[in-house]
């Protein structure tokens, strides 16, 4: 069976419609990302027919996926059901789908990630399958520690997100009966024999019980400590230790003392000056920064955390990675809520992360994976028209991205799962492509997804 680019934005619409819309909390990803998950309204939207005859769980999505799933898993003693896993796996599939049909990862022919393909950067995954593997399990067993958490501290569902999954689950009732399914024929076309509606509703309220619990979390790991934080004006002229050869380093710190010299100690002098040679392409970017702990290289958190700093501070500075900074300093600011609920959960990233390296929960398959069957490559043909262009967090008008080059990128996903728990799910996935092809037709990723990131990416978290 062909899987040709309409087909596959029809399994994306058909797989779950029943409005699970959220929000990314944006776990341990750029600092001024959104972080706040949203319980969907009751949605009475139109449901269209769909002839669902040709497919069966088998073939659904492709020839190279049903080998990976239908296994049993177990966490700390007790069987995970079925339709569970194969949900995460599923979603994992979709995630890494939607990145390799923008060539980012090789695509068969029937539209979706190649599993048999090599995955070829000499890690300990040989091919791609390996790493859905890895992905699909750090994803669910972080979901699972989550669950334990939540369940340690008695959390609860309310009466109105449960509510909302009774809506979402008529939703599915209605996109069932325009298939001319029953509700538990139509979860198992997509996700096995094991799903009826009983577990579908489970995996929900296991869903917002996670998010339920990381909202719990940040609210009690926000501190006085991290909402308030020097505030520093800076400019950067680019020359990175490793790439720069000796003229371009002298050139650069030359610009940087240049401009302190010209600002006098003038703090709005100081930014006119800045945004002047930014236009000129003498400086890289120039912005003001609100600096928290662990979330820029460490010259420039040194200098904007010295005691000894002062209001109207103005100096130049060296970050090998970067290169010269001329910084000046505007007092304490508060950090604004999206960032202190980041900064929380990657604190809750690294601790599931930590949990899942040391082995502190006992969670595996005894069920062995084999390599999945070859198909025949895509052609490489991207459709027309079409960009993955990203805004940088924090981005203001007239004023360049500091997440360009000062913010540290976190890598969780495939890494830690905790955020995938929020973004990863097919829900989510589905509802951004519908969002999408409502307006252009074209199915292309957010402007704010980032790409998955290899668990060997986890020791860049410090510059």
């Amino acid at each position: 069976m062909s899987f040709n680019k309409d087909i596959r934005r029809k399994l994306f619409a058909i797989i779950l419609t029943a409005g699970l819309a959220v929000t990314s909390i944006g776990g341990a990803v750029l600092a001024d990302e959104t972080t706040e998950a949203t319980v969907p309204a009751a949605s009475e939207e139109s449901v269209e027919t769909k002839d669902l005859s040709a497919y069966s769980f088998d073939n659904v999505y492709g020839s190279q996926l049903y080998g990976f799933l239908e296994h049993q898993y177990t966490f700390e003693g007790r069987n995970i059901p079925v339709a569970e896993s194969n949900f995460y796996f599923i979603n994992a599939f979709f995630e890494l789908t939607n990145y390799a049909y923008y060539g980012m990862y090789p695509q068969t022919s029937e539209g979706f990630v190649d599993l048999s393909a090599a995955y070829g950067d000499g890690t300990k995954y040989a091919t791609y399958g390996d790493f859905l593997v890895s992905y699909a399990e750090r994803t669910l067993e972080s979901s699972c520690i989550i669950a334990q958490r939540a369940a340690d501290e008695n959390l609860v569902l309310s009466e109105e997100t449960l509510g909302d999954i009774d809506t979402m689950m008529d939703n599915l009732s209605r996109e069932a009966a325009a298939a001319n399914m029953s509700l538990d024929q139509y979860l198992q076309l997509y996700y096995g024999p094991s799903c009826n509606e009983s577990a579908y509703r489970n995996i929900l309220q296991n869903y917002y019980l996670s998010d339920l619990y990381t909202s719990k979390y940040c609210e009690e790991h926000i501190t006085d400590e991290m909402r308030y934080v020097p505030n520093i004006r800076y400019a950067l002229f680019y020359a990175p230790q490793d790439s720069s050869d000796e003229a371009a380093l002298q050139s650069a710190e030359s610009l940087a003392n240049d401009l302190v010299t010209a600002a006098g100690g003038d703090l709005d002098a100081f930014e006119t000056l800045a945004q002047q040679s930014v236009a000129d392409t003498f400086c890289t970017e120039a912005n003001d920064i609100a600096v928290s702990k662990g979330q820029t290289v460490t010259a420039f958190e040194n200098w904007a955390y010295d005691e000894a700093r002062q209001i109207g501070d103005i100096d130049v500075i060296y970050a090998p990675e970067y290169g010269y900074f001329a910084v000046g300093y505007l007092g304490l600011a508060m950090q604004d809520e999206q960032t202190l609920d980041n900064m929380a959960v990657q604190e809750l990233t690294q601790e599931i992360s930590a949990a899942i390296d040391s082995g502190e929960y006992q969670f595996g398959t005894t069920q062995e994976y084999l390599p999945a069957p070859t198909v025949p490559a895509s052609d490489g043909t991207l459709p027309t028209d079409t960009t993955m262009e990203t805004t940088p967090a924090g981005e203001t008008e007239g004023k360049s991205s500091v997440a360009t080059v000062l913010i540290i990128v976190f890598a969780v996903i495939g890494g830690v799962a905790v955020i995938a728990i929020i973004i990863i799910l097919t829900a989510y996935v589905v509802k951004k492509i519908n969002n999408k092809s409502a307006s252009d037709d074209r199915d292309e990723p957010e402007e704010d997804e980032e790409e998955p990131e290899e668990e060997e990416e986890e020791d860049k978290k410090e510059e």
